[in-house]
């Protein structure tokens, strides 16, 4: 009950009716180097995102950390930004849970998503597919949008094709969100 309350402050704050997206900017990290290889490509995650960017009130969050943690996609005109590590676990889970969806790259936000019952996009680029987050779908509604050939390396350092067919995945898109994200109620 707390965390749903700091959640639900926060979102007061913010004095807007439109429903609420968590999205995850591309980010990569010092320690662990698969992040390039894992990442979508660039363009297409933007494009996507810009398909459905109306419709929400985008809250981005990321721990940035300088020479640690920084983001390595374009700037997606958020209109609130958590990049500092300003939300603790809990409010972040209590956002995710408040939120009608939840747009990201292959990662920890996608399984907390499931975790809370709210629908995802998972975006990929190589080193997996979308198979990786598959068994998360039975508590969520959950899209995953693969490239063209999608890659199950696991491997930091490989070439992973990642071209995504970008008209076929926003057409998927705007679908998922029709009948998931537009049916949730917009939180308090």
């Amino acid at each position: 009950a707390e965390w749903l309350a700091e959640a639900d402050r926060l979102i007061a704050s913010w004095a807007t009716d439109k429903p609420i997206l968590i999205y995850r900017p591309l980010v990569e990290r010092n320690e662990w180097g698969g992040c390039k290889a894992r990442n979508p490509d660039r363009e297409a995650y933007r494009t996507l995102l810009e398909a459905i960017r109306g419709r929400f009130f985008v809250v981005s969050v990321a721990d940035l950390v300088d020479g640690v943690e920084w983001i390595s996609s374009h700037e997606a005109g958020a209109d609130v930004e958590y990049h500092g590590g300003e939300l603790v676990f809990e409010t972040l889970a209590a956002l995710v849970s408040r939120a009608a969806l939840v747009f990201a790259a292959p990662g920890f936000a996608v399984p907390l998503a499931q975790a809370v019952g709210t629908p995802v996009v998972a975006v990929f680029g190589g080193y997996e597919s979308a198979r990786s987050f598959s068994l998360g779908a039975r508590f969520a509604p959950y899209l995953g949008i693969e490239p063209v050939t999608p890659c199950e390396c696991f491997a930091h350092d490989h070439a992973c094709e990642k071209r995504i067919d970008v008209p076929a995945a926003t057409e998927r898109l705007l679908r998922f969100v029709h009948e998931t994200a537009d049916h949730r109620p917009v939180a308090a």
